[in-house]
């Protein structure tokens, strides 16, 4: 019972002299603030802060929001999906189907889809606070309605990593609003 006592002693006035800062079983630092872990430092990260590394893999994007109008059309909600692939070096690309009611007439909904792609390289940034941005363009499938407008149609977001599985994303320019969650395909 003693060695035990002793090794948590070590311990504790390792921690106190260490500011916070304990080696995991891996050899990875790790900080305990106020009695909880804050995190893990990778690879030799010592600022516990994020990349465009830590955005990698397939996402599914639902989102809903308003589309500008023109006209007898001033706006129109719309709910979408989209399939983002972030490769971990800033580069973010996809499809998307935008489902629109159009407020013209009875309401006659349209449904736009096509695929995302950045016109430059890298095209997704992510800050050390783990927000972020994407600069991507729309291309409309084949045969999409005109009320869908014309390709390419600038489709940027903002994000913030919620966890290594969920980013908070949204948008807004002169195209409408929209906001929604992102999920890495094959988790919660």
């Amino acid at each position: 019972m003693r060695f035990k006592t002793a090794i948590a002693a070590m311990l504790a006035l390792g921690l106190f002299a260490g500011n916070g800062v304990a080696m995991a079983r891996d050899g990875r630092a790790a900080k305990l603030s106020h009695g909880k872990w804050e995190g893990a430092w990778k690879d030799g990260d010592d600022s516990g802060g994020y990349s465009a590394g830590s955005v990698q893999g397939v996402y599914v994007l639902r989102f809903s929001g308003f589309q500008n109008g023109t006209g007898t059309n001033p706006s129109a909600p719309i709910t979408g999906l989209a399939i983002l692939t972030f490769d971990g070096n800033g580069n973010v690309t996809g499809t998307e189907t935008t489902n629109t009611l159009l407020n013209s007439g009875a309401g006659a909904g349209v449904v736009c889809s096509g695929t995302l792609a950045g016109t430059a390289s890298p095209n997704y940034t992510v800050n050390v606070d783990g927000s972020g941005s994407a600069t991507l363009q729309l291309t409309l499938a084949a045969g999409s309605a005109p009320a869908c407008g014309t390709s390419p149609i600038n489709n940027d977001f903002n994000f913030v990593i919620v966890n290594g599985r969920r980013l908070a994303v949204s948008s807004s320019d002169d195209t409408g609003s929209w906001s929604g969650d992102a999920h890495a395909q094959g988790g919660d």
